[in-house]
């Protein structure tokens, strides 16, 4: 049974139970109010922008490369060769355990755990034993905004891995991280420490357990399976589904990215030069994207500090969007110039000319709506110009994706405004009458 953490200042110290006692329907549950509950473990994971499922049954049949299990205190006879392989095709595993449930599954790691307190550490929740007060030692994801974390009657583990969280003998760790394949394995000693108590009293657990849920998470809609001592496990897991990685999700991602992009552009833009650069456009912007996401070992959005505005995104999943990509890997000024040339092009047509003139912004339109669209067009052909002035310059500059898209949209707007006008004057411009 999961010991109770002692109350702080004007409460009592409560007992404790068996370390090793099956865990109690009370234990883990989603009561947020219970003080041995993981619902304010679910807030906590809303708060950090991360959609933490509760899981009764885990199916190994729907397990996928990329997905995030977090498991609490498991039950005994863990499916180890299951989510071994799992890891290895690409999966991510939060294991947190201090009864010795895990332990086929950290010996596999090549981890040992060791029961019982730490065998060496000074400080300690007021002065007590049972609480040891851990401060990390070095940079990781898992420390942003972190500035100490409390275990609540913790193992400690030792063996192979990355040490993330030590005590104070340099063997023994609370949390170490073991890269398997193409996943990993975050082993934590410690699974009451993510209790509802543990993350109300201390602060560093709250934000701990907020970059713990976005270490392995690509994407802002970050998404894991809570699963705990009650967890029932069917099915069976197909080994090799991730023979690829993550190369058909990858490129499912990429396609769809590139058609959400590239669908507001007008599809009527098939004259060259532009039908062309749409397709080279699209084959490297997927090929950027592809490239991007397969990436042996990224830096995960961080979580916000909590209490805060969480962040709309990070440099990370903007780069795999393909959307400031280019920075780093990418220039597409000259395809940028080629959509200047066919701007330039389009300023020279009658429509245009007469949509640039004096007259025409101080003469009454003909309707609303052609008002709209010559204001719409007009708007256009002057962040075209701005552009222009920008990639003209005398000095080299670099034009990111996101940049080339937005040029991309208006050059088409113009054009579809040309288009319009040639359709609501089929003739073209007539001659004025000479009188005879």
């Amino acid at each position: 049974m999961t010991r109770l953490l002692p109350v702080l200042a004007a409460l009592a110290v409560c007992t404790v139970g068996p370390r090793a006692a099956a865990a109690t329907p009370e234990d883990y549950s989603l009561d947020a109010d219970a003080w041995n509950g993981v619902g304010y473990l679910l807030a906590t994971a809303a708060e950090a922008k991360v959609a933490l499922e509760p899981v009764d049954v885990l199916d190994l049949g729907r397990l996928r490369p990329g997905g995030v299990l977090v498991w609490l205190a498991p039950p005994p006879d863990l499916p180890v060769d299951a989510l071994l392989s799992f890891v290895r095709d690409g999966g991510y595993l939060i294991m947190a355990d201090d009864t010795g449930a895990a332990d086929p599954l950290f010996e596999a790691l090549g981890l040992e755990r060791r029961p019982g307190p730490p065998s060496s550490h000074d400080t300690w929740y007021q002065s007590a034993d049972g609480i040891p007060l851990l401060t990390p030692q070095r940079e990781h994801f898992l420390f942003f905004n972190v500035e100490q974390v409390a275990a609540n009657y913790p193992s400690a583990l030792r063996g192979a891995g990355d040490v993330v969280l030590g005590f104070d003998d340099s063997d023994e760790a609370l949390i170490v991280e073991r890269r398997l394949g193409q996943g990993a394995v975050l082993a934590i000693a410690d699974p009451s420490m993510f209790l509802n108590e543990m993350l109300r009293r201390f602060y560093g657990n709250k934000q701990l357990a907020a970059n713990a849920l976005r270490l392995y998470c690509d994407a802002p809609d970050c998404r894991a399976r809570l699963l705990g001592p009650h967890t029932r496990v069917t099915g069976t897991y197909r080994s090799g589904v991730g023979r690829l990685g993550r190369l058909p999700m990858v490129i499912d991602e990429a396609v769809a990215l590139l058609n959400g992009l590239l669908g507001a552009i007008d599809r009527r833009l098939a004259r060259q030069p532009l039908n062309d650069l749409l397709a080279w456009t699209a084959l490297l912007l997927l090929a950027l994207v592809v490239a991007s996401r397969l990436r042996a070992r990224r830096t995960p959005p961080a979580a916000p500090p909590l209490g805060v505005q969480a962040l709309v995104s990070s440099p990370v999943r903007q780069e795999a969007m393909g959307l400031v990509l280019g920075r780093g890997d990418a220039d597409f000024a000259e395809p940028s110039r080629v959509l200047l040339d066919e701007a330039a092009r389009l300023a020279e047509l009658p429509a245009i000319a007469a949509l640039s003139s004096e007259q025409a912004a101080t003469s009454p339109p003909a309707s609303d709506e052609a008002h709209r669209a010559d204001e719409t067009a007009r708007n256009a052909l002057l962040r075209i110009h701005r552009e222009a002035d920008s990639l003209l310059q005398s000095s080299p500059t670099l034009v990111s994706a996101e940049r080339f898209l937005r040029l991309l949209a208006d050059v088409g707007t113009v054009s579809r405004y040309v288009e319009q006008r040639a359709h609501a004057n089929p003739r073209g411009p007539r001659r004025p009458a000479d009188g005879r």
